[in-house]
């Protein structure tokens, strides 16, 4: 996988280089269309918004390889009555000096289709312009249609639609579905989520609802992740591998994820939660128990 660093299949803004392929996808595919998902009336009172949570990555004894920033907004009152989160991940890092990225992602979450509506991902490296960058978009409209775009300097647009059953999102839209509706103990969920123009199937299973986090004087709710890799249209794509995770979250609140873990070749991938902040403006706060400052 490319440069989030596999968080559920997805980038974790701190890997500088491809760690895999991410595969050609197919030209456009079409499947019968699902039936429309129930609608929810009542919005989860863990929903987070105004927030900004830190994060340190490392990776086995390289110690820190970077950094990742994700801010949340104030909840949106649309006129369909769809309430929405504006969500954006910063994140920056090199493994030993070379190869060094930034990355952006903007990504807005529907807590009715606890998923992403649409998201915008880009690439480059530090002091890039805008159009030197590698700028990926897509959305999906809850009737089951994905569209993706690709727009890489140098090359032709790319443009993809796909139909889906299943929720389809980017990682920052997986990770606040986990936080807003936790599976319960022992029960999971399943849902697509995009890296790039990358289609994967993540399940998540909660296996522990006060397990205690490593390196910090806390519990959280232990959630396990299997990633896997596949097609447009739904069958598995032998050309990437699978992947597994570990996320430790708040066991109450808006559940802040305090540590995520994927191991990764002779190591792990380790995501360490540094302050969490929040409030109206994001600027008062205490940090999550356990929490450490840089």
């Amino acid at each position: 996988m490319n440069a989030l660093v596999l968080l559920v299949a997805a980038r974790l803004a701190c890997w500088p280089f491809e760690v895999s392929g991410q595969g050609t996808p197919p030209a456009d595919v079409h499947v019968p269309a699902p039936a429309p998902a129930p609608a929810q009336t009542a919005v989860s009172p863990s929903l987070p918004h105004d927030e900004r949570i830190r994060y340190d990555i490392s990776y086995g004894v390289l110690g820190s390889i970077g950094a990742l920033q994700v801010s949340a907004g104030a909840v949106a009152h649309l006129p369909e009555g769809e309430q929405v989160v504006s969500l954006q991940g910063a994140g920056s890092g090199s493994v030993l000096g070379l190869g060094a990225m930034q990355n952006h992602i903007d990504s807005e979450f529907d807590a009715r289709l606890l998923g992403a509506r649409r998201w915008t991902f880009a690439r480059g490296k530090p002091g890039q312009r805008a159009d030197q960058q590698t700028v990926d978009t897509g959305a999906w409209d809850g009737r089951g249609e994905a569209r993706l775009h690709r727009r890489k300097p140098g090359q032709p647009d790319e443009a993809y639609a796909f139909r889906s059953a299943l929720q389809t999102s980017d990682p920052l839209g997986l990770i606040w579905r986990l936080r807003t509706a936790p599976p319960a103990l022992g029960a999971s969920d399943t849902l697509h989520v995009v890296d790039g123009l990358s289609l994967w199937r993540v399940r998540t299973t909660t296996v522990a609802l006060a397990a205690a986090v490593p390196e910090l004087d806390t519990t959280g709710i232990r959630v396990e992740g299997e990633v896997t890799p596949i097609f447009y249209d739904g069958l598995p794509d032998a050309g990437r591998s699978s992947r597994r995770f570990t996320m430790w979250m708040e066991t109450g609140g808006s559940h802040v994820p305090l540590r995520i873990e994927i191991p990764l070749g002779p190591a792990h991938v380790v995501m360490r939660l540094v302050e969490a902040i929040r409030g109206p403006a994001a600027q008062v706060g205490a940090p999550v128990p356990g929490a450490r400052s840089l």
